[in-house]
């Protein structure tokens, strides 16, 4: 999971896109909200 979050903050930082950034946000919180 922990593995997951940096991959997509690395793919974030490399394409700098509002889209992608949004999209990592959407995840994040479907994962926290969802009981573990």
């Amino acid at each position: 999971m922990i593995r997951d979050i940096l991959d997509l903050q690395f793919r974030l930082r490399k394409e700098r896109s509002p889209y992608v950034l949004a999209t990592v946000v959407e995840i994040i919180g479907s994962s926290s909200a969802k009981p573990a």
